[in-house]
């Protein structure tokens, strides 16, 4: 686009929409805000467009972006302690901007920064820049804190009126032994993100909260947390490891169990201790890092849950067998996904020629494994044959009737596998393996996609001629002739 501000391009922009329509498309134009990584102004190459780029275009351009407010609302400061004190006035001048708009706040520290042991004084330049931050903290929508606890006592005093705040993250960074000031936030906050802080450094009303995230925490803290989020629909629990606090704190374990009945959404990462919670509309469960001594808190959580549609248990490190149990608890998922655990020297395999043979509708068993299931999704080792495989996927995704599999569509199925170690792939022409795959999905609406990790995917190419017979002569599969 041209810069002259004379170019038809340009003037046509201001003339056909006033300077408010202008500027928002300008906001658009901005990095998203995003919960998941709620920070503008990013320090990747893909983005780091900004309102001076916005400005840098012609007179026109930068006299609207200087005077809208709302392209100053949110700003990512990454702190640098040599240059800390140009950023606070520039901070200070950026924010000045955003007239009394809600402001998306985000503190974060450059990588290149010293280390602060307990014993370290806060530098000053950096305790200046926080408070600049919070002198507008009455109208923070969304902070995020990432600076080491030294300089927690540059924050807002624990009495300042914080009426639009609804998300906080919080990551000091740094452990320090040492109890800080406590930080005291009082606001209607609905998303709360907490890494290894004590719940007696934080003042906050947790009722309103729908989204939760705490890692690194105490079990009795985290408990104790889940306690008061009544309203919370989403949960993200990572490393709970130490039953109680160092610090004195006492959770009135005869609550138990936590009654949580808003909750939808629920992962459990890494090491997780036992937690007695009862939940009965969860729909969604992802546990990353299961191992056999998380199998039991799984478990505990399964059976009670009736309307669960989707389960994803991911980097798993247990046998078949121990998968099994999980399995058979599963009759209301729709969707599942799984994988193994796998490093350059360890490969484990949860799912072996057995497992796959249990999803078939034909065999005799008191309990059939995921009866409702209409997305399979797998990465790990190939541990079960090619026979096995389009058995269980004939009789899951055409229906089963006793001496025949019909050519109906029962539902629209869909298998994702995706091999971490080398396999023998599928010819690309001529296999009658390549044949059968293609024509039961043709048949039963669903997909069948399968990678390996140095070749290219393999999918249905096209619909084969309506001539060929409706169903294929049974041929022996054997693992060494394709």
């Amino acid at each position: 686009m041209a810069s002259d501000d004379g170019q038809s391009t340009l003037a046509s922009l201001f003339d056909t929409f006033p300077p408010e329509v202008i500027a928002d498309i300008f906001w658009h134009s901005l990095p998203v805000w995003s919960l998941e990584t709620p920070c503008p102004l990013s320090d990747g190459p893909n983005n780091e467009f900004s309102v001076f780029d916005i400005g840098a275009v012609c007179q026109s351009w930068r006299k609207l972006a200087w005077s809208a407010p709302i392209l100053w609302s949110a700003v990512r400061v990454c702190v640098d302690v040599d240059r800390a004190a140009m950023q606070t006035i520039l901070l200070d001048q950026w924010l000045s901007r955003s007239g009394s708009l809600p402001l998306d706040v985000c503190l974060t520290l450059s990588k290149d920064v010293p280390t602060w042991t307990p014993g370290s004084e806060p530098d000053s330049a950096v305790v200046q820049l926080v408070a600049v931050a919070g002198k507008y903290a009455n109208r923070w929508r969304s902070f995020v804190y990432e600076i080491p606890r030294l300089f927690h006592k540059a924050l807002p005093p624990r009495h300042t009126p914080l009426p639009l705040l609804r998300f906080l993250k919080i990551d000091p960074l740094y452990n320090d032994s040492r109890r800080q000031n406590p930080i005291f936030l009082q606001a209607p906050l609905q998303y709360i993100a907490l890494n290894g802080i004590h719940i007696e450094w934080l003042q906050v009303s947790f009722d309103k909260v729908m989204e939760l995230r705490l890692s690194e925490f105490y079990l009795d803290e985290c408990l104790f947390v889940l306690s008061q989020c009544l309203m919370v629909a989403h949960i993200v629990l990572e490393d709970v490891t130490f039953d109680y606090s160092e610090d004195p704190f006492k959770f009135d374990y005869s609550k138990l169990p936590i009654h949580l009945p808003s909750l939808r959404c629920l992962e459990l990462r890494g090491r997780i201790k036992p937690l007695d919670i009862v939940t009965e509309n969860l729909i969604e469960l992802t546990y990353s890092g299961l191992n056999s001594h998380g199998i039991p808190l799984l478990c505990s959580l399964l059976p009670p849950i009736l309307n669960l549609h989707r389960v994803c248990l991911l980097d798993c490190d247990v046998e078949p067998p121990e998968m099994l149990g999980v399995l058979e608890e599963l009759q209301t998922v729709r969707s599942f996904e799984i994988s193994a655990y796998h490093s350059r020297y360890v490969v484990h395999q949860v799912l072996d020629e057995d497992l796959v043979g249990r999803l078939r509708r034909s065999l005799e068993k008191s309990v059939l494994l995921l009866p409702n299931m209409e997305e399979f999704v797998y990465r790990g080792p190939r541990s079960f044959t090619w026979d096995s495989l389009i058995t269980a996927w004939k009789e899951v995704a055409l229906g089963y009737e006793e001496g025949s599999v019909e050519s109906v569509v029962v539902q629209r199925l869909r298998w994702d596998l995706t091999f971490t170690l080398p396999g023998r792939d599928i010819p690309q022409n001529g296999s009658q393996r390549r044949r059968e795959l293609d024509r039961l999905q043709i048949q039963s609406n669903g997909r069948l996609t399968l990678r390996f990790p140095d070749q290219e995917n393999y999918a249905p190419s096209k619909i084969l001629p309506t001539t060929e017979p409706d169903v294929l002569p049974a041929l022996p599969f054997n693992e060494d002739s394709d």
